[in-house]
């Protein structure tokens, strides 16, 4: 049993819209290095925890815990500012810029000039990318444009611009929908070495 205090908790969490009880009286912890998975039928509610816990529901009942302090984000910017981060099932990249570019879209490093300082950000990219790595896989060069990246390395762009977010939690709403067996089992090694490496 794993001792450590909880990254992530949820008390008593409840969400409602009119005529629907979309959550009802939701508990648990996550700890670093877990690997949690949710699962039911349409409409169980999977989807409204997951907006809740990203920050993008605010108007829940019940209370979120971050390492142990009450905490409710108002908007998916401070869900990342305390290192929560989702990868939504419709990877949200931009298919006609570079892996690298993705990872770091808004976020872009620049010289003394205000421009793009292109080798700082391959440099960070690069970093993002080590960070998702499986026995056996290889990476996606972070030069080459999203469009032509198979669906399994599109997802590793997601997971690493995530990580370059600093997220310690991390969320895939259906990660494996759109992934063949192989890039499935490739995704369930990178989470598996996410989790080693202390990522709930």
């Amino acid at each position: 049993m794993n001792a450590a205090a909880p990254v992530l908790a949820a008390k008593g969490l409840s969400m409602s819209y009119p005529g629907v009880r979309a959550l009802s009286d939701v508990d648990f912890d996550i700890r670093a290095g877990e690997v949690h998975a949710v699962v039911g039928q349409n409409g169980a509610g999977k989807s409204t925890l997951i907006k809740i816990l990203s920050g993008e529901l605010s108007g829940y009942e019940g209370v979120l815990l971050l390492d142990g302090s009450p905490i409710r984000m108002a908007s998916p910017s401070e869900g990342l500012r305390a290192g929560i981060a989702v990868i939504p099932q419709e990877l949200q990249l931009v298919s006609t810029l570079s892996a690298a570019d993705n990872i770091l879209l808004g976020r872009e490093p620049t010289g003394r000039l205000g421009l793009v300082d292109g080798p700082e950000l391959g440099r960070q990219a690069a970093l993002a990318m080590s960070l998702v790595k499986a026995e056996g896989a290889a990476l996606p060069s972070q030069d080459a444009r999203v469009s032509t990246l198979e669906a399994g390395h599109r997802q590793f762009v997601a997971i690493a611009r995530a990580l370059s977010l600093d997220a310690r939690v991390l969320i895939m709403d259906e990660p494996s929908s759109s992934l063949g067996p192989g890039e499935t089992r490739r995704l369930e090694q990178v989470v598996q070495d996410l989790a080693a490496h202390g990522t709930a």
